[in-house]
């Protein structure tokens, strides 16, 4: 039976038409039931002049997590006047060493006309809500598991987990004395 994790965001770009390259979304982690999450980035561009395209958006898998999924990506814009919904798929996404392709590619998801005519685009913000949908199977994740967990364990049934750990450093720092406490601390010594 596939699992299913989803995850939503929101990405907003100030004066989208004026961006001279794609822009990127921050890393997002979906945790899949390995021992790292599984890290994706959305790209999102336009043609400018004779290549201009509409709005193009891009789906990256960043991990190198060995587990297959199915993706989802669900992309909505509706600010003021504008009114855009589009889905994409795509099946059986492995990671590939090397692999600068998008898994998944959503084309003219807003127009090249509405683009270029919506005052949003130019001079506004734009903001895309996003839906991350992954389909995995729990197979892959538990026959990984299995596999670790099947070594030989030599301690007496006893066993402590502790989740992440965050190893702090702190370094002390006298408190600057201004110039007058110097002064008025050096009068009363004398």
């Amino acid at each position: 039976m596939p699992s299913e994790v989803s995850k939503t965001f929101l990405v907003e770009i100030e004066n989208f038409l004026h961006q001279s390259s794609p822009v990127r979304s921050t890393g997002i982690q979906v945790d899949i039931g390995e021992d790292d999450p599984s890290l994706w980035c959305l790209e999102i561009s336009h043609g400018d002049g004779e290549d201009a395209r509409g709005l193009v958006v891009s789906l990256y898998r960043l991990d190198s997590l060995q587990v297959e999924v199915d993706v989802v990506l669900t992309l909505d814009i509706s600010d003021v006047g504008l009114g855009y919904k589009v889905s994409g798929r795509v099946d059986g996404v492995k990671n590939e060493p090397n692999n600068d392709e998008a898994c998944l590619r959503l084309e003219n998801f807003v127009n090249e006309k509405d683009l270029l005519s919506s005052e949003q685009f130019s001079s506004g913000t734009v903001s895309i809500s996003c839906e991350l949908d992954l389909f995995y199977s729990d197979s892959q994740v538990e026959s990984r598991n299995l596999g670790e967990n099947s070594k030989p364990n030599n301690d007496s049934g006893r066993c402590l987990t502790f989740g992440a750990v965050e190893e702090l450093h702190y370094i002390k720092v006298d408190p600057k004395v201004s110039f007058m406490d110097k002064l008025i601390k050096s009068t009363k010594a004398m």
